[in-house]
């Protein structure tokens, strides 16, 4: 590492640094929960294609994910540019998102049989594109700064634009979509105006970005000058095997896999519990799911403030413990309007505090391999923890759509059967409690704090 950005890493970060990293978290979250959220959802109620095939071609998107992860993991660690190593990617990559979140939620009058090959198709150049720009993008938030709070107040900052961007992308669109029906639009063009709409608020979060982390995305004349490494599939094995070797590396893997397929289980159901369960309409729904947004906001600073005090690892684990105890009171008790609000608490104490907290504890690991190993594998690690995260969408979606399907529910009747609304209520409460504990058990072995962090540092 070069002198110039080992100093660009020490320094305290200003608010228009922070503010400048954060604005493409709302890009972030606004592609990730749109699809998460609402892609089988609308697969299933507007497309018309079963519950089983929605959550397999879900799933399909998310293995081309993690298949396309190692490479881009590997370009960000090699490319070498006078505009910047990570800033070229994210802002290639912004347009094909935009256009594949839009396209996603275009409905075509297809046949039946090539309905589930057009979306299939359609799900892999998402994943594909966001994936490509969203190692680079992680990858820079490792370039800010190494310290070990300050890279916790960074990613407080993005959480607070991520919470914006799931506000965007999850609470809006039942309204939007409602509002545009009334207004003489088919529920398909609903749909497609509202991604489009998403899709560019998405893409001038990322731009803004990528404007603004300038400075701190910068290569030297010598590293630009530098001839480019042959990327070869060995050497991809050989690093994604050394970096597993790294015991915080797989404690982060397994917990992140149990955790996000729990992940799964919780954006993708809530949509089918509040609109089936519930009977709730959309309008109502996106102001359900505002109060987990504000909710989220709110706890912000709470956990930074946790984190300085207890670790990462620790507030994770505490927050996680409240959320399953909240599902379990959920699953046990009678549905009411007080139960439906607890239950959304539950789920930002168990998803948005992970979104706040895992990617440091990930930047943590590229000092740990550093010492360790003496490579500088920064995109590589953060593309690890986006395999990881391909994989168990991947599952976690499959397995949602077998139990939907599994419990009979049938996207052509507004009302459901008993048995079908009991399978939506365990897999989001039980479930989801199933794969906190696995999380947990993970997360145990994970051992960097921040005492031992500076002892890394030192290392370095």
């Amino acid at each position: 590492m070069s002198e110039k950005r080992h100093l660009q890493e020490s320094k305290r970060l200003s608010f228009k640094d922070k503010i400048g990293y954060a604005s493409a978290s709302f890009g972030d979250a606004a592609a990730y929960s749109l699809i998460g959220s609402f892609l089988i959802f609308f697969l299933t109620t507007v497309v018309g294609i079963d519950p089983a095939t929605a959550g397999f071609l879900a799933a399909m998107g998310s293995v081309a994910n993690a298949v396309i992860n190692p490479i881009i993991g590997f370009i960000s660690d090699n490319l070498f540019t006078k505009y910047g190593k990570r800033r070229p990617l994210i802002f290639l990559m912004t347009f094909p998102l935009a256009l594949g979140m839009f396209l996603c939620f275009t409905s075509f009058d297809f046949a039946e049989n090539t309905k589930p090959l057009y979306y299939g198709f359609m799900v892999i150049v998402y994943w594909c594109a966001y994936t490509a720009y969203f190692v680079p993008y992680q990858t820079l938030g490792a370039e800010y700064t190494n310290d070990y709070d300050e890279r916790t107040r960074l990613r407080s900052y993005a959480s607070f634009f991520n919470m914006i961007g799931t506000l965007c992308a999850m609470v809006l669109p039942p309204m939007i979509v409602e509002f545009l029906e009334k207004a003489g639009f088919s529920t398909g063009r609903a749909w497609s105006i509202t991604a489009l709409a998403i899709a560019i608020l998405t893409t001038a979060s990322i731009l803004l970005t990528v404007l603004f982390s300038k400075d701190k995305d910068v290569c030297t004349q010598e590293e630009i000058d530098r001839p480019w490494k042959k990327l070869k599939a060995d050497d991809l094995v050989k690093n994604y095997i050394q970096l597993f070797e790294l015991k915080p590396m797989r404690a982060m893997i397994g917990a992140s896999t149990a955790f996000l397929i729990g992940y799964v289980f919780v954006i993708s159901g809530m949509v089918y519990y509040m609109t089936y369960n519930y009977g709730m309409s959309g309008t109502e729904i996106s102001t359900t799911l505002l109060f987990r947004t504000v909710a989220g906001a709110l706890m912000i600073p709470i956990v930074n403030k946790a984190t300085i005090y207890l670790g990462k690892k620790r507030s994770l684990i505490f927050f996680e413990i409240l959320a399953a105890c909240c599902f379990l009171l959920c699953f046990i008790a009678k549905s009411n309007t007080f139960m439906l609000y607890f239950f959304i608490l539950g789920t930002v104490w168990f998803a948005s505090i992970y979104w706040q907290l895992v990617p440091s504890m990930y930047y943590d690991i590229c000092e740990y391999d550093m010492a360790k190993n003496g490579k500088d594998r920064k995109g590589q690690i953060v593309s690890f923890q986006g395999l990881t995260e391909a994989l168990s969408m991947a599952i976690g979606s499959a397995v949602f759509g077998v139990l939907l399907d599994f419990g009979g529910f049938d996207g052509e009747k507004a009302v459901q059967s008993v048995e079908t609304l009991a399978t939506i209520k365990s897999v989001i409460t039980v479930g989801v409690i199933v794969t906190i504990i696995l999380g947990i058990i993970a997360l145990s072995f994970y051992e960097i704090s921040k005492e031992s962090f500076k002892k890394i540092k030192n290392m370095v």
